[in-house]
């Protein structure tokens, strides 16, 4: 269902510690220890 869902996302990124195969197909934040999507959100928002 995460593959689905990637696809389907206008703006997808993966985890870095994400599955290996969703790693080399989508664009790579940090790891959910790092705060990946906190970082991502903010960068997004400026």
């Amino acid at each position: 269902n995460d593959l689905a869902m990637l696809e389907y996302a206008g703006m997808p990124f993966v985890m870095a510690n994400g599955h290996p195969a969703l790693l080399e197909r989508f664009a790579v934040i940090g790891s959910n220890a790092e705060g990946g999507v906190g970082a991502q959100i903010r960068r997004l928002l400026g």
